[in-house]
């Protein structure tokens, strides 16, 4: 008893699917058979715990019935005298089992499954509730454990009274039957039942498990073989192995090989085998077993041959000397092993997890060997003892490298390429050094800055690309680049390349100044953009009440013109003005908008217009005295000054200080001075001065009055 304990762990996970399969809410019986060398093998499966405990206690009777010949069905006095009785079939008492269950450990799964006092689980200290499931647990483990180990035999099978051999169907070749199997419980009325049909044409192929893979060591071997559905079809494998090319088979595993769990982190069995026999090669291939005792046919076989185990002696490399260009390589290896050798080796690499190529085939008593021609870049080197087994016994790789003090050329050919969001493909013509590492990349915001690393590592192919920053004001980035070797000698960096920086930056705002309503048209003062890549400004005029701007005027940068008066307005409509600055990459900003009213209609204009020259202590001036009307609301005057060969502009305001005014009582004007401190002698000057209101217009302009200093 308990034997069959032990091996329960092993196949616990495989109930979980017997399990689900297994839990009808209705008592039943599922019934199923095949026709296979001359006989019917028939299971039947009780589908709960109720059944099977019933099953146990009681048995169960078996009916047969030709139900169809040949395709076709059979009369119903036939059927009726085709009836056969079979049963009734019980477990065997439990005293026989004993002596099964030695041999099987299947079998002791089947026997504590019916007779077995305790299959419970460890319930938590008396807990009703516990006990409750416990009990529960254990009627299912009874079920499941006994159903799965039916499947894995079909003489268990039988031995549990779930399994019968007809060999008395074969007289009908072509024959349908229908099998019943009936539950022989007390309640003659209520008896679980389930019926088969099974016809013996029917094809009853197995396939052969694919993708068998084998792994060998020394001694060792693994073999592997997927799920791929074989569970549709098998409920346990056998692995077999050939030691004389195919010619037999014999059986390696002593218990049936399963698929452990039904998830995806078990998609393959396992089995492991010993292998021997050094130099014999072994065949290994699987079959499986169907819930009939029916082996299908073999996969495929794959094939491992037993090694002799390594000397596991290893050589020593104790130093490698440079002599002459060459390498003079010393090594130690236990004299005494030297008769289970075949030879010694020395093999090189360029690279320490490389492909080694053996230098030299050596005595097994040879300690030294001198390499003739090293690499230019890097030299792995290890000393292989090759044992009788064909085993390599492998030294540690070391490195070394000839002396180095010559740098590489400088590259050439060097190209940047920038598109217009800022990525910039480099490219150069590719060195030939054999101990070439590779290149490093500079950069600069100048041809005769700093240059700084481009990139932190050695860059490996005669190319590379990256994103510029495009929000500095920088306009060119310069590239330089140099090589470099593996003892890291660097050559002299190239010339430089150059890539104009995409522009992404708008110009400088440009500033208006000034934006004066006239008769004669709208007078327009502005400050340029600062930057230095504008290429022109426009004067744009917008009505107030729409939503697109019109270019009034255009002025190249090499313009001087900072001023202008807009005569091409119409009518009595509000404008706004700005002044808008354009780079080579045609971005632009804005200067502030000023909202301007035309010039008022009759507005009274200046009076009595005059210049003076004037004295304040040793400087002479321009006294400039006009005449307007005293009641006005204007608040500013606005004088406008020009060369006597050029149209006065804009030159200075004088605000109106109401308290100070004094009205003429019969002209009703008042009389307004303003001072010129800031004149050239001989020089000649025109004046003109108009009224501005807080609306924003303004008076027509006073006649232009000359002065002479």
């Amino acid at each position: 008893m308990k034997q069959f304990v032990s091996f329960l762990c092993a196949v616990w996970c495989s109930l979980a699917v017997l399990q689900a399969q297994s839990g009808g809410s209705a008592p039943q019986i599922f019934v199923k058979g095949i026709y296979h060398q001359g006989e019917l093998r028939l299971r039947w499966t009780p589908a709960d715990f109720g059944v099977f405990q019933q099953g146990n206690t009681y048995g169960y009777k078996v009916t047969r019935q030709l139900v169809a010949r040949n395709g076709q069905p059979v009369s119903e006095s036939v059927r009726q005298a085709s009836t056969t009785h079979f049963g009734p079939f019980k477990p065997l008492p439990e005293v026989q089992w004993d002596a099964i269950s030695d041999t099987s450990d299947i079998a002791g799964v089947a026997q504590g499954a019916i007779y077995a006092d305790d299959f419970t689980v460890q319930t938590n200290g008396g807990d009703p509730f516990y006990e409750k499931a416990a009990d529960n647990m254990s009627n299912e483990n009874r079920h499941s454990f006994g159903l799965f180990a039916a499947d894995q035999s079909f003489n268990i099978a039988q031995y549990m009274g779930l399994a019968l051999r007809d060999q008395t169907a074969g007289q009908e070749a072509q024959g349908t039957y229908m099998y019943r199997v009936v539950l022989m419980s007390l309640d003659s009325l209520n008896r679980p039942r389930g019926v088969g049909i099974i016809a013996l044409t029917q094809n009853n192929l197995l396939p052969a498990p694919q993708g068998l893979e084998v792994y060998a060591s020394a001694n060792r071997v693994l073999l592997y073989l997927p799920r791929t559905n074989l569970e549709a079809h098998y409920t346990s494998f056998n692995m077999e192995r050939s030691t004389n090319g195919g010619s037999s088979w014999q059986r390696r595993n002593d218990k049936p090989l399963l698929f452990l769990s039904n998830n995806a982190e078990s998609e393959r069995m396992m089995f492991q085998d010993t292998l021997e026999t050094p130099g014999q090669t072994y065949q290994y291939r699987l079959r499986g077993v169907s819930p009939f005792g029916i082996s299908g046919p073999p996969s495929n076989a794959v094939s491992a041959v037993a090694k002799t185990p390594a000397l596991g002696v290893y050589p020593e490399l104790t130093s490698i000397n440079e002599v002459n260009g060459q390498f003079q390589l010393n090594w130690n290896f236990p004299a005494q092993k030297e008769s289970e050798l075949l030879k010694m080796q020395v093999m090189r690499s360029d690279r320490a997890e490389g492909e080694f190529t053996v230098l030299g085939d050596l005595p097994v008593s040879a300690r030294s060997y001198s390499d003739p021609a090293p690499l230019a870049s890097s030299n792995y080197y290890k000393v292989v003892a090759l044992d009788k087994g064909n085993n390599p016994n492998e030294s540690l790789v070391k490195l070394s490298q000839l002396s180095d003090n010559q740098a590489p050329n400088t590259p050439g050919g060097l190209t940047a390429q920038v598109d217009e969001k800022g990525l910039v493909k480099l490219s150069w013509t590719k060195n030939t050094e054999a101990d070439l590492s590779g290149y490093r990349l500079f950069y600069s915001n100048s041809p005769d800055g700093d240059f700084s690393p481009l990139y932190g590592y050695v860059i490996t192919e005669n190319k590379f690309e990256h994103q510029l920053e495009l929000k500095v004001l920088g306009k060119k980035v310069y590239y330089k680049i140099l090589a470099t070797d593996l003892r890291e000698n660097d050559s002299p960096l190239s010339a430089a390349v150059f890539v104009d920086r995409p522009d992404v930056i708008p110009p400088a705002r440009p500033v208006l100044n000034k934006v004066d309503p006239m008769p004669i048209g709208v007078i327009l003062q502005w400050t340029k953009s600062s930057s230095d890549d504008v290429v022109r400004h426009e004067v744009q005029r917008q009505v107030r009440s729409a939503t697109s701007w019109q270019t009034v005027a255009t002025f190249p940068q090499s313009s001087p013109t900072v001023q202008m008066i807009d005569s091409s307005h119409t009518g009595t409509s509000e404008y706004s003005y700005r002044i808008l600055a354009f780079d080579q990459g045609g971005l632009a900003s804005s200067s502030s908008v000023i909202d301007v009213k035309p010039s008022r209609t009759n507005i009274d204009t200046i009076m009595e217009f005059k210049v003076f020259t004037a004295v304040e202590g040793m400087q002479k001036q321009a006294k400039l005295q006009w005449e307007y009307k005293g009641d006005s609301e204007a608040g500013e005057f606005h004088i406008y000054r020009g060369k006597a060969s050029g149209q006065p502009i804009f030159y200075a305001m004088q605000k109106i200080k109401k308290e100070d005014i004094v009205i003429d009582p019969i002209t009703k004007r008042a009389t307004f001075f303003y001072r010129d401190k800031t004149i050239d002698p001989g020089e000649s000057y025109r004046y003109r001065v108009l009224a501005k209101f807080p609306d924003g217009s303004s008076s027509p302009l006073s006649a232009p009055v000359p002065f002479v200093y």
